[in-house]
């Protein structure tokens, strides 16, 4: 029978971004495996292998991870594997290299590269060697950037292929009308004169949620009905909670976790914000300029995917807090222009559909699979 293999650090990547693909998959008569960190049902799964994957390198647990995945992939003999995320698609790819001699193909799906133009010098250190050095055990290389895509295209120019993302169920995320809006945040216990902002991110560092807390003074000082809502968790939470306390802001931002209706929290929003310090793309940021909200997001390589300055949001230099400021004041005191970038948003955002990325996806994999 035809298998294939996806890799990932946790399982909520799995869940977060692949499931469609593990159903088309499925559809064409694959058993699909997953390995993963983490013990979450994962939908059209056949066969789920819990592997202790790190997110740092140097973890010792992740040579137990390699050890684990090298006996998974020889005696599965799978047609492909698919390694998501840097240290994990860096381990399946060291542990096919045999498997790629009897016909297994081997892809890198980057979902943004550690090392890129501004990253610390430690990133640049640790990544950049370690990819190189994977890379002779690549078959295909998926990047869903430009500056990802030039700069592993310049290495492997056979080899890399990019997409616009991993794909938005756009049917989910659909613009709604000032009445519906207010409807929900009567529903969800928010005002009509409440200006929201929305961010939704894991809570880890790079996501810098301390950089959002420090200029909600600011913002509150110029805004008093400013509802800053943090979407998500993670191990920075309980932090980042404390961390509003000590900085007098904790009545202007609901820490709301994981929720399982973020479109309609999107709806209530008025600006959809990151202020990650990188990003692959921003899966986030696609599915509030779905639903039609202008964009204000620190200057990345991910976010100038998505944001066109002046057109559908604005671009701050990281850690910036006079410029995001500003951007928010600007954006808040003109209804007409929000409601022009979030026209402006709702286009830009078709191509980022989730049809549109599978069918690229499908183009690039099927020379493989046929092969």
């Amino acid at each position: 029978m035809k298998k294939i293999l996806y890799v990932a650090n946790i399982t909520q990547h799995i869940i977060r971004f692949h499931l469609p693909y593990l159903s088309w998959f499925k559809a064409q008569g694959y058993e699909v495996h997953v390995a993963a960190n983490g013990n979450d049902k994962i939908e059209n799964c056949d066969i789920f292998h819990n592997i202790p994957i790190q997110r740092t390198p140097f973890s010792t647990k992740n040579l137990e991870a390699y050890h684990k995945l090298s006996k998974i992939i020889n005696e599965n003999k799978y047609d492909l594997v698919i390694g998501n995320t840097s240290i994990a698609a860096g381990l399946a790819r060291l542990a096919g290299r045999k498997a790629r001699e009897n016909g297994t193909k081997v892809i890198f799906f980057a979902h943004g590269l550690n090392f890129y133009k501004g990253a610390p010098l430690k990133s640049w250190l640790i990544y950049y060697p370690l990819e190189r050095f994977f890379s002779f055990f690549t078959d295909k290389f998926i990047s869903i950037n430009t500056e990802d895509y030039n700069r592993l295209s310049k290495w492997y120019p056979r080899k890399v292929y990019k997409i616009n993302g991993v794909g938005v169920k756009n049917e989910r995320f659909s613009p709604v009308d000032i009445s519906k809006k207010n409807e929900y945040r009567k529903e969800l216990n928010y005002n009509e004169e409440d200006f929201i902002l929305v961010y939704t991110a894991e809570f880890i560092d790079r996501k810098n949620h301390r950089f959002i807390i420090d200029s909600t003074i600011e913002l509150s000082k110029r805004m008093p009905n400013i509802k800053v809502l943090f979407l998500g968790r993670g191990v920075l939470l309980d932090t980042m909670q404390k961390y509003a306390v000590n900085r007098n802001v904790e009545k202007y931002i609901d820490f709301l976790g994981f929720r399982t209706d973020v479109p309609k929290l999107i709806a209530i929003s008025d600006i959809g914000i990151s202020a990650s310090k990188f990003e692959g793309l921003g899966l986030n940021i696609v599915e509030e300029m779905f639903m039609a909200l202008p964009i204000v997001a620190t200057v990345d390589k991910g976010h100038r995917e998505l944001v066109k300055q002046g057109v559908n949001g604005y671009l701050f230099e990281q850690d910036n807090q006079q410029q995001f400021v500003e951007y928010i004041c600007k954006l808040a005191s003109s209804p007409e222009l929000r409601l022009e970038l979030g026209k402006q948003s709702s286009i830009l955002a078709q191509k980022f559909g989730l049809q549109s990325a599978m069918r690229q996806f499908v183009d690039i994999i099927n020379p493989l699979l046929n092969k």
